[in-house]
């Protein structure tokens, strides 16, 4: 433990490695800090974003931080990628075949 809220929290007076025990907490959820009220307006704003975002389905990436609570356990290693080449041209001739829900979507591979 180094930063000072920890060393409080944890009733130590000097800072230094800590060694924890299965199940022990390591920290209190939140930690006091110093804010002033003028500041406020900022912190709301900025969870708004995150909550909206998390309501809409959408999470961040957090590559080496996976979720052990939900299935994307695992970061998709495949995302970003389009067909190019070819395979768009094949992919079109293909898609051409099919009305979907009454829009082309080959226009916009």
């Amino acid at each position: 433990m180094q930063r000072p809220e920890e060393l409080e929290w944890a009733g130590f007076d000097k800072a230094g490695p800590r060694a924890y025990k299965k199940g022990e907490m390591r920290g209190p959820g939140w930690y006091r800090v110093q804010r002033a009220e003028s500041d406020t307006p900022r912190l709301q704003h900025l969870l708004r974003k995150v909550v909206s975002t998390i309501r809409f389905g959408n999470f961040w990436a957090a590559p080496g931080e996976m979720c052990t609570r939900c299935k994307f356990r695992a970061p998709c290693l495949t995302d970003g990628y389009k067909p190019i080449g070819e395979d768009k041209k094949q992919l079109e001739l293909l898609t051409r075949r099919f009305d979907f829900d009454g829009f082309n979507d080959a226009d916009s591979i």
